[in-house]
């Protein structure tokens, strides 16, 4: 008895084995936005992190002491804003029956124009300050797992000083080095 075999093309996969290094997908540095002394570490190294939870607090007085200070200035802007409304709705009759010189309510407009601007700019330097307090707790931008807290309490803090590491690795890159011979074995 004879065995017949036909000859047929068929594909086989090709194994070579790689040495790798696994590189997690996100990997941030967290650094502060304000410089200041740090007060508190609300984590411990190790433990995992959701986005937005606090990491630190920095010392806020001189930010805070800032902010009152600009919402001050809006108080005494809008007081004057309110004083150069009231002298033009006092005067603008005054100029309509003619008893009154055009050029001085051209005057109060101008300068209750002027106080408007300063009072926006108050507002715009509000925002500005508040964020800056805001900023002085330390969120997480990521989730993922922390590592060692990179600068301890009662240092001071600049913006440009690494914090603190979060890694996220439930997703992975692995990266290998094949040589030209089994590149070459792979791309046939």
């Amino acid at each position: 008895k004879v065995d017949v075999h036909t000859i047929k093309k068929e594909a086989y996969p090709i194994w070579v084995d790689f040495s790798g290094k696994t590189e997690a997908k996100n990997n941030v540095f967290i650094t502060a936005k304000v410089a200041g002394e740090l007060k508190e570490i609300y984590f411990q190294a190790g433990q995992s992190v959701q986005e937005g939870q606090n990491l630190f607090r920095i010392d806020d007085r001189s930010y805070s002491a800032i902010l009152s200070q600009k919402k001050s200035s809006l108080q005494k802007n809008k007081a004057s804003l309110n004083l150069a409304i009231a002298n033009v709705n006092r005067y603008k009759p005054l100029v309509q029956k003619g008893l009154a010189p055009r050029e001085k309510l051209d005057e109060l407009v101008a300068s209750q124009k002027q106080l408007e601007a300063i009072v926006n700019e108050d507002l715009a330097t509000i925002k500005e300050a508040q964020v800056d307090v805001d900023d002085t707790i330390i969120k997480a931008s990521i989730s993922g797992k922390l590592g060692k807290s990179l600068i301890d309490i009662g240092n001071n803090v600049s913006t440009s000083d690494k914090l603190v590491n979060i890694v996220q690795s439930e997703e992975l890159y692995v990266n290998f080095n094949p040589s030209s011979k089994d590149v070459f074995l792979l791309n046939q």
